[in-house]
């Protein structure tokens, strides 16, 4: 909980449905009267990424990493001003999956300012009362969304260092089974909800 309201984190590796059942939970919260406020995916409005996929002046490097991380804690701080409940899409520990994958090669000035996020992260995924997990594969249509072609093809490895980084930070994952309709992960995620935050729905 941070500044008395609820932080809710959708996960798992791209093209998992997180974004699709984050509003999914969205529009059934709303629907009973709450207040929520759904962050996106910074990586989808960074500037940084679309150098890299889009234009490809630029490639993934550990300032472009930092800044994800940075803004996600940013969005979800700014979230708090206007919703009871915050609905974000991955966290910071998610990047740092994506950082040992992309950019395996490390000079020593970067391996330090890693270890200083990681330090804030640890701390701050405290500050999430629900993080829920997606572990589906679905197959990415990079012709609607291509910010997604560097990655296409490493979605299993993308989901196994994932889980490895929030084994490592200790957290507690409510891991969605694999294979239900978008209707009953909805209902999976709501009975949580109702549960954990103790909502009156």
């Amino acid at each position: 909980m941070i500044k008395e309201k609820f932080l809710i984190a959708f996960d798992g590796t791209h093209a998992s449905g997180k974004t699709t059942l984050k509003y999914q939970v969205a529009a059934r919260l709303k629907e009973r009267g709450v207040n929520c406020v759904v962050l996106p995916e910074p990586a989808r409005r960074s500037p940084l990424i679309d150098d890299v996929v889009l234009r490809e002046v630029d490639s993934f490097d550990i300032p472009l990493e930092i800044d994800l991380i940075m803004n996600h804690i940013s969005q979800c701080i700014r979230g708090t001003r206007d919703g009871e409940i915050i609905l974000s899409d991955r966290t910071p520990v998610n990047v740092l999956a994506y950082t040992e994958l992309l950019i395996p090669k490390k000079n020593k000035l970067e391996i330090d300012l890693l270890k200083k996020c990681r330090a804030l992260i640890e701390t701050w995924i405290m500050f999430y009362d629900l993080i829920f997990y997606c572990q589906d594969y679905y197959i990415a249509d990079i012709t609607k969304d291509n910010r997604r072609s560097k990655v296409v093809g490493i979605q299993k490895e993308v989901d196994i260092e994932t889980k490895k980084q929030y084994n490592q930070f200790g957290c507690e994952i409510r891991f969605i089974p694999e294979g239900l309709s978008l209707d009953k992960k909805a209902d999976f995620v709501m009975n949580l909800i109702e549960n954990k935050l103790d909502l009156k729905m």
